[in-house]
């Protein structure tokens, strides 16, 4: 898979997407505890405030 600067950040900001939605629905359905619930929301806080500007100013 050969993907440009512009469709790497698009598949990396869906796929956080992906996940939140994914983490609110088995919340929602009380298949996972709410520490792992924050956890995943801080984590993918963390990505799209440090790790996605550095990947951007790196390429």
């Amino acid at each position: 898979m050969n993907l440009n600067k512009e469709q790497k950040m698009k598949f990396i900001g869906y796929m956080l997407v992906s996940v939140m939605i994914i983490n609110l629905v088995l919340f929602s359905f009380n298949l996972t505890h709410w520490i792992v619930f924050w956890g995943v929301i801080i984590f993918g806080a963390i990505c799209v405030y440090f790790v996605l500007p550095w990947l951007k100013k790196k390429n």
